[in-house]
């Protein structure tokens, strides 16, 4: 596995290199650039020009990469370089745009953000770690030239180019309190854990996973992207929570804290959030608003049956098989150094995740009629009953199973 990881992050550092080295549309013959003639050494030059310096690296590690560059941005005019189609969606710091570059003929989906409300350090460690995460495949590839602009009414913009997504974002796909089946889910699920996995194992946490930051290239869901990686940072860094961000989606490590408080940037805060998301599309709604046992209800059933506390889970997760049950156990620990990693997903792809309705048995016949007003009891089917223990079984910690066979309480 980690051989697996390694190689994976040395592609991503030759690619990324390669596109450091120029910023054009096909990732060469740009306009501008960090490094003209340097190709890797890009990655080991100070921010403003200073003198190459090479720091000690880990075998395998991503810290190269996550280096942030500064490339010489193109001055155009938004329109004279786009053919703007319509706006896909507005925020508090710009919009996105759907558009056709006039130079290639292509359409994408141009991410322009204001300058008077965008720091420049901001929008370059966004534009650096799209483009670097950009040759997964579960990633929303990021074109090679950005640009700062101006708009038909003056306005002053950043710039940043992506594949269009032709049928929008999750939200568009998940019907209104309604789940999706269970294989689209699962397809989901998979494809988003495998984008999470490369994302971490280069050192970075996304930090806003949720549907609408998730975007869909077929009605089956096979093809589904991770992007907007605004709020990406590298591991262990302090940073505020995200501006926009699901609370309910918002593990108990960062939604504890206070509005401007920042706090370590962990990858365990993403397997939260993509457990939370996992529940949104396969039960049909959120489990909570906010994952505080006190304010929300919805939670504190949760952390009951969690903690072992209650017999049974939530309203929401009663559908669920207790496979799921102990994936989300392990995925949702309000400890995050006790939560899972996000390739645990792998682990339960092949397991149902939702209870089928239970089939209908006829009576078995009887010479003897049972008493008057009383109802005999439907026949056992010992194989139901040995596939419900055994489900259990699987379902049990290891430390509940030493407590049974020892005669104790679960």
């Amino acid at each position: 596995m980690k051989n697996k990881v390694r190689a994976a992050v040395a592609t991503a550092l030759a690619v990324a290199a390669s596109a450091l080295s120029g910023w054009g549309w096909g990732c060469s013959g740009g306009d501008g650039g960090a490094d003209r003639g340097g190709g890797s050494s890009a990655l080991f030059r100070k921010d403003g020009g200073g003198r190459k310096r090479r720091r000690p690296e880990r075998a395998g590690s991503g810290s190269a990469l996550l280096r942030v560059q500064k490339p010489v941005l193109r001055e155009v005019l938004l329109e004279e370089e786009f053919h703007v189609l319509r706006t896909l969606g507005e925020g508090a710091f710009g919009r996105v745009l759907l558009a056709t570059h006039r130079r290639t003929g292509a359409k994408v989906a141009v991410k322009a953000l204001s300058r008077a409300r965008t720091q420049p350090a901001d929008f370059y460690r966004e534009l650096h770690y799209a483009r670097a995460l950009s040759p997964h495949p579960g990633v929303l590839s990021t074109f090679g030239e950005a640009m700062r602009a101006t708009d038909a009414d003056g306005a002053a913009l950043w710039l940043l180019a992506a594949e269009a997504a032709p049928l929008g974002d999750l939200r568009r796909a998940l019907p209104r309190r309604s789940p999706l089946s269970e294989g689209a889910a699962k397809r989901v699920a998979r494809q988003l854990a495998e984008a999470l996995s490369f994302v971490h194992s280069i050192g970075l946490v996304h930090r806003d996973v949720k549907a609408a930051n998730v975007l869909v290239f077929t009605a089956d869901l096979s093809v589904v992207k991770l992007g907007d990686f605004g709020s990406a940072r590298p591991e262990g860094e302090l940073a505020a929570r995200p501006a926009g961000a699901s609370t309910g989606a918002l593990p108990p490590e960062v939604g504890a804290a206070l509005r401007n408080e920042r706090v370590p940037a962990r990858a365990a805060a993403d397997v939260w959030a993509l457990a939370v998301l996992l529940v949104r599309i396969t039960g049909g709604s959120c489990p909570w608003k906010a994952a505080d046992a006190v304010a929300d209800p919805g939670y504190a059933a949760f952390r009951r049956w969690q903690g072992r506390r209650a017999a049974s889970p939530p309203s929401t997760f009663k559908r669920f098989t207790p496979r799921f049950l102990r994936l989300l156990r392990r995925l949702l620990a309000p400890e995050p150094r006790r939560r899972a990693p996000v390739t645990d997903v792998f682990k339960y792809l092949e397991d149902p995740w939702v209870v089928r309705s239970p089939v209908s048995v006829s009576p078995v016949s009887s010479s003897a009629s049972p008493p008057s007003g009383v109802m005999s009891p439907p026949p056992l089917d010992r194989r139901v009953a040995a596939r419900r223990i055994w489900d259990w079984l699987r379902s049990c910690e290891p430390e509940d199973l030493e407590a049974v066979c020892a005669g104790g309480p679960p």
